[in-house]
């Protein structure tokens, strides 16, 4: 079988990072400062916009199936990303406009057992989904611009669903 589908998507992406670093001055072999310091980073991405997808599938009589599906999208939105540093209270903000793409595609079997009323699909499979430079970094207070990075999902899933 082969399925060819379009629509809408909304996503929201977002990554957090937590350190605490100590440093300390020496000298003459003395130790003269031991400070603790707090910084964390976050970046969030929301978007809304059109999505393309094929889904190709073989199916067996005995119920059991092969898919490959992919799709790609195109999505407009807002990324919000900030640094901050603990012990000085300092804070960096960026919130910008913007489109990235994406890419999505599955690998996996699947099983269909129909009922008098209805039929029980059981799947599993591969996922891998991909944001192109989705998410925003500052990396200090002294960078004038934020850098960009890819977010990515990739893993085994499985589902079970009931069709009437």
């Amino acid at each position: 079988t082969m399925r060819v589908h379009a629509g809408g998507q909304f996503s929201r992406v977002a990554n957090q990072t937590y350190t605490y670093s100590i440093e300390d001055t020496y000298i003459n072999g003395i130790d003269t400062q031991n400070t603790g310091e707090n910084m964390s980073a976050s970046s969030t991405f929301n978007g809304f916009g059109p999505r393309l997808g094929m889904d190709l599938g073989y199916l067996w009589d005995n119920g059991i199936g092969l898919y490959a599906k992919g799709s790609g999208f195109l999505l407009g939105g807002a990324t919000k990303s900030n640094f901050i540093v603990g012990n000085y209270q300092a804070r960096k903000d960026s919130n910008l406009t913007r489109a990235i793409a994406g890419i999505e595609a599955r690998l996996g079997v699947n099983y269909h057992y129909v009922f008098r009323y209805g039929q029980l699909d059981a799947d599993i499979g591969w996922l891998w989904d991909n944001y192109i430079n989705a998410l925003g970094a500052m990396d200090s207070f002294t960078s004038k611009s934020t850098h960009y990075s890819n977010f990515e999902i990739q893993g085994l899933y499985m589902g079970l669903k009931w069709v009437c």
